[in-house]
C-alpha cells in the first residue's frame, strides 16, 4: 500500500516540476526587464519551488527502494516462517506416530505378530499427485523372543476410467518405484511412503495395501490388508 502512495506521488511530483519548468521557460522567453520587475522575483520563487520539489522526488525514490527491500525480505521471511511450520508439522507427526508404537509395546496392547499401523493418501499441489504412507509395525510378547520378519507391500488404486469402466492400478503403474523397494525387513517399525501420480481422466475412489509377510519353509504366507476411501483433492 505504501509503494501505491509514493508511486502516485512521485506521479504528481512529476507533474508539477513539468509545469514549473515550463513557466520558467516561458519567463525567459518573453521577460523585459523595462516592463515588468516582478516577473523576475515569479522566476526566481518558481526556480526554488523545482529544486525544492526535485529534491523531495529524490527523497521518494529512495524511500520506494528502501521499501522494495523491506518487501523482499518480509517475503522471504515469511516464505521461511511457513516451511518452517510445515516441518515442524512433519516431524510432530512422525513422532507421534512413533509415541503411539512404544505406547503399545510398552503395554502390549494388541495381538502379537505384524500389523498395518497408519495407511494414508494426502493430495499434493498438481492434479493427480499425491503422497502415501505405510506404518508396519510389529508387536512381540513381553517374553518373547523378538525376531525379524521379512515381507513386500503392495498398495493397489481403484477407480473409474473416462469410459466409466473399473479400473485398478498398482504402485508400481503410478510411481517409479519397482516391486523390490516395497520389500522389507523388520523388528519393531517400518514405514512407506512416497508419491504417485494418476493417469488424467482417472476418478479414484479407494486404495487399498495388502502386506505379505514371509513365513518359515512349510508354512503358508501371512497377509493382512487395509482400504481407505480416497481423499478429496486440495483444488
Amino acid at each position: 500500500m505504501w509503494l501505491a502512495v509514493i508511486a502516485v506521488a512521485l506521479s504528481v511530483g512529476f507533474a508539477v516540476v513539468f509545469k514549473i519548468g515550463y513557466d520558467v521557460g516561458d519567463l525567459d522567453l518573453h521577460y523585459d526587464k523595462s516592463k515588468n520587475v516582478g516577473l523576475l522575483q515569479r522566476a526566481v520563487a518558481l526556480k526554488k519551488r523545482v529544486k525544492k520539489q526535485q529534491l523531495e522526488i529524490k527523497n521518494l525514490q529512495t524511500e520506494i527502494a528502501r521499501l522494495e527491500s523491506l518487501s523482499r525480505i518480509d517475503a522471504h521471511a515469511h516464505t521461511r516462517v511457513k516451511q518452517f511450520f510445515r516441518d515442524s508439522k512433519k516431524e510432530n507427526f512422525d513422532l507421534s506416530e512413533q509415541l503411539k508404537f512404544y505406547q503399545s509395546i510398552l503395554t502390549n496392547k494388541g495381538h502379537r505378530g505384524l500389523h498395518i499401523h497408519s495407511f494414508q493418501i494426502d493430495p499434493g499441489a498438481e492434479n493427480g499427485l499425491y503422497y502415501y504412507k505405510v506404518t508396519l509395525i510389529q508387536i512381540h510378547g513381553l517374553k518373547g523372543r523378538h525376531s525379524t520378519i521379512r515381507g513386500v507391500v503392495n498398495l493397489y488404486i481403484s477407480g473409474q476410467d473416462r469410459q466409466g469402466s473399473r479400473k485398478v492400478f498398482s504402485l508400481k503403474d503410478v510411481s517409479s518405484l519397482s516391486e523390490s523397494q516395497m520389500n522389507f525387513q523388520m523388528k519393531y517399525l517400518k514405514t512407506f511412503e512416497g508419491k504417485l501420480k494418476l493417469p488424467a481422466g482417472f476418478r479414484p475412489r479407494n486404495a487399498r495395501v495388502k502386506v505379505i509377510q514371509d513365513r518359515r519353509r512349510g508354512r503358508s504366507q501371512r497377509s493382512i490388508e487395509k482400504r481407505i476411501s480416497w481423499p478429496k483433492s486440495s483444488s
